[in-house]
């Protein structure tokens, strides 16, 4: 049985899915909060992505599900006084494209493995989306997204200096980026 990682008079249960009615998702960040911060919880999706989170009173929340590798998943929530129990499952989204590249250090070539790449990108109808991924032993990244103007963000960790973020357009077909990170420190 999953448990939340608080427990309250009210209950949010469901399944994250690969798209909708696709497989469970597991390992995917579930948060639940109330706008004046009072109330909140937060779940990771079991092996089938199952998850269970738990309030205290009844409010709007907002709910949030994050994995690299998919698009991040925000919604609003009612939970009012009458609602003991709610069953809202996630799909999650892989995007329509995806921008790939590697990190790697500046002077030797050799790729970064463990480094966040954060994509933020924006439609001409001004929706937004983003995602990430964490570099892989050799500095590969494959972050998913949908065409548009992207702003992405390196989170490389003490350590090391060199790119924050940069400005990109991200074509229908996708976009490969090298990433170039200064000397260790």
């Amino acid at each position: 049985e999953l448990l939340p990682l608080s427990a309250g008079d009210y209950q949010i249960n469901g399944r994250v899915t690969d798209g909708v009615g696709g497989p469970g998702v597991p390992g995917v960040l579930i948060y639940l909060w109330n706008w004046s911060g009072s109330d909140y919880s937060a779940a990771i999706s079991d092996y089938d992505g199952n998850y269970n989170l738990s309030v205290n009173t009844p409010d709007t929340y907002e709910l949030a599900a994050q994995r690299a590798g998919f698009i991040y998943y925000n919604t609003n929530l009612d939970v009012t006084s009458t609602t003991q129990s709610l069953q809202y499952d996630i799909p999650l989204d892989r995007g329509g494209t995806s921008i790939d590249g590697r990190v790697f250090r500046g002077f030797s070539g050799r790729g970064i493995p463990g480094i966040t790449v954060w994509a933020y990108v924006s439609d001409s109808n001004e929706n937004w989306w983003d995602s990430y991924d964490v570099t892989g032993l050799d500095g590969s990244f494959s972050v998913p997204t949908y065409p548009g103007a992207a702003e992405i963000w390196v989170d490389y960790g003490y350590g090391f200096f060199g790119a924050d973020w940069m400005n990109v357009h991200v074509p229908s077909g996708g976009r490969y980026l090298e990433i170039p990170l200064g000397r260790e420190i």
